[in-house]
C-alpha cells in the first residue's frame, strides 16, 4: 500500500500493508509537497477507486501490473476571495496569493489506465506551493489552509 513520502527522507521507508485487490491503482513517486496533503485528502475521500499502492518498477512489463490504473498527476486547485489557481510540486502560487487561510482547495489527479486519462478531484484541507526556485525550503514554502477546517498548526 501507498504511505505519502515525507520530506525528510531519512524517514521514508516501506510501511503501506500488502495489497492483493485487484482494484489497486498505482501510485506515482510524488515529492512530499503534494503526497503529505494529498494523503490527507484521500483518507478523507479516496477519488480513485480502489486502494493507492506503490509504484514498483521491477513489475513493469507484467501484464497484471501493465494493465493497473496510474496516478500521473497531482496538483491543488486554491479558491482565495476571487482569485484561482493551481499549485503543485513545481507550480508556484502567484505573486499576489497570500499564505494562510483560502475559501476552498481541491486535489485534482489525472490518472491514466487503459490508453486513457481522466482526472479525479476531491477536496482538501492544506495545500503546499514551492517557492519560485522550487528549493521547498521551509521558510518559502506557501502554506494554504483551507477555513473552517478542523487542522491545528501541528497537523500541518
Amino acid at each position: 500500500g501507498w504511505v505519502a513520502p515525507a520530506a525528510d527522507s531519512g524517514r521514508n521507508y516501506a510501511t503501506g500493508e500488502r495489497t492483493t485487490d485487484t482494484s489497486m491503482v498505482i501510485m506515482s513517486d510524488f515529492e512530499a509537497l503534494v503526497a503529505q496533503p494529498a494523503a490527507d485528502a484521500i483518507a478523507a475521500h479516496n477519488p480513485f477507486g480502489g486502494p493507492l499502492v506503490v509504484a514498483q518498477d521491477a513489475f513493469t512489463g507484467y501484464r497484471w501490473y501493465d494493465v493497473l490504473a496510474r496516478v500521473d498527476d497531482l496538483r491543488f486547485r486554491v479558491l482565495q476571495s476571487d482569485r484561482e489557481f493551481v499549485v503543485s510540486a513545481t507550480l508556484d502560487a502567484p505573486s499576489e496569493a497570500e499564505d494562510g487561510w483560502v475559501d476552498a482547495i481541491t486535489m485534482v489527479a489525472t490518472v491514466s489506465h487503459a490508453g486513457a486519462s481522466i482526472e479525479v478531484s476531491t477536496a482538501a484541507d492544506v495545500a503546499f506551493a514551492p517557492d519560485e526556485w522550487t528549493c521547498n525550503s521551509v521558510d518559502q514554502t506557501s502554506i494554504f489552509v483551507r477555513r473552517g477546517s478542523s487542522r491545528t498548526a501541528l497537523d500541518v
